[in-house]
């Protein structure tokens, strides 16, 4: 069901529904338990730790640390760092066509994924990398669009100003940046 719902945004599907979607719509699919939290000044209960979708989502620290991270998160970015670099020039250059960016969506994809069903981070971590993958899912949902007419290249810059993110935000020191 999860890879189905990635491979739906991923193909713009439900892409207008993103921008609004509570983190906790996202949190629930990845099998996390959410803890509801009452707050004092009337307003509606929330998953503890989880931003409101009338919230503004953005990434942030915590208390100016980032956050931590698990060997599943590791290895995830660094799919998706591998398989931007390995494309790199083609995207630099706007060469790629639209089935090589069909393919960096899928692996992209495909590396979110494993990302959620390995999950085991802190909750406000987790919170916080569910931002991070709305964001690959919108670069994702962007390159994919050849089938509209569309130019599939926008998509690819959001991926690599996610994967810009991601060491700022996620204490991943064995993290190389992707130079572009």
């Amino acid at each position: 069901m999860l890879l189905r719902t990635l491979n739906l945004l991923a193909r713009g599907t439900l892409l207008l529904g993103l921008a609004c979607l509570p983190v906790t719509a996202v949190h629930a699919e990845s099998g996390h338990d959410a803890h509801m939290h009452h707050s004092d000044d009337g307003a509606e209960p929330h998953p503890h730790g989880y931003t409101l979708a009338s919230e503004r989502l953005v990434l942030k620290l915590d208390n100016g640390q980032r956050w931590p991270i698990d060997a599943a998160l590791h290895e995830g970015m660094m799919g998706i760092r591998a398989a931007l670099a390995s494309r790199l020039e083609g995207i630099q250059q706007d060469s790629l066509g639209d089935l090589e960016y069909k393919a960096l969506g899928e692996e992209v994809t495909a590396q979110i994924a494993t990302i959620i069903n390995n999950c085991k981070l802190p909750a406000d971590a987790d919170a916080q990398l569910h931002l991070l993958i709305a964001e690959l899912m919108r670069g994702v949902a962007m390159a994919e669009v050849s089938y509209t007419g569309a130019d599939p290249r926008p998509g690819a810059l959001v991926l690599l100003n996610a994967l810009d993110k991601y060491p700022r935000y996620f204490a991943d020191d064995d993290f190389p940046p992707l130079a572009h």
